[in-house]
C-alpha cells in the first residue's frame, strides 16, 4: 500500500507510460482512479474484519463458557496492557536516543532517529547483523549496551505482560 501511494504521489505511472513508446494509448488516469479505489476498498474490507471478528467473539463467548472467562481476561486486563504498553513506547525510546548518541556516528544502523528504532526492533526480534557492527566498533561499550537492551525488554515484554494477564485472571 505504500509503495502505491509513494508511486502515485510521485506520478510514477504516468512518467513511465510517458517514457514508454507513444503509441501506448493508456487511459492512466482510470487505472488510477481504480487503484486508489482498489487500496481504499482493502482498508474498509480490513476494518470489517476486524469487527466480524469482534462480533464473532461475542456470539461465542455467550455459547461457550471458556470463550466468556477468556474474554472477562482480556477485557480486565485492557487497562495495564495499555499502560505498560506507554511505559515501553518511553524506555524504546530512551533506548533509541541513548543508542543514536552514543554510537551514531560510527554504525550505519544508527545513523539517525528513525533508523535507530528500526534497528532496535529489529534486534528485538532476532536480526543479530546490528550486534556484529556494534561489536566490531564497539567491543565492550556495544556489548553492554545489547545486554542491557535485550535482558530488560525480554524481561518487561515477556514475564511482565504475562503477569498482567495472570493478574487478571
Amino acid at each position: 500500500g505504500l509503495r502505491y501511494y509513494h508511486h502515485s504521489i510521485s506520478n510514477f505511472t504516468k512518467t513511465f507510460a510517458t517514457d514508454l513508446d507513444s503509441t501506448l494509448n493508456l487511459d492512466l488516469a482510470i487505472f488510477e482512479n481504480e487503484a486508489v479505489a482498489w487500496s481504499n476498498f482493502l482498508l474498509a474490507s480490513c476494518f470489517m474484519m476486524v469487527f466480524l471478528f469482534g462480533g464473532l467473539v461475542q456470539y461465542l463467548s455467550d455459547i461457550v463458557p471458556r470463550i466468556s472467562v477468556l474474554v472477562d481476561t482480556v477485557s480486565r486486563s485492557i487497562t495495564p496492557v495499555f499502560f505498560l504498553v506507554i511505559i515501553l513506547c518511553d524506555v524504546f525510546f530512551a533506548f533509541v536516543i541513548w543508542c543514536n548518541l552514543l554510537f551514531g556516528k560510527t554504525v550505519r544502523d544508527f545513523s539517525n532517529i528513525q533508523v535507530t528504532a528500526i534497528s532496535l526492533t529489529e534486534m528485538l526480534f532476532g536480526r543479530l547483523d546490528v550486534v556484529e557492527d556494534l561489536r566490531l566498533s564497539f567491543p565492550i561499550t556495544g556489548f553492554f549496551f545489547y545486554l542491557v537492551f535485550m535482558v530488560l525488554f525480554f524481561f518487561i515484554l515477556q514475564y511482565l505482560s504475562r503477569a498482567i494477564v495472570l493478574t487478571s485472571f
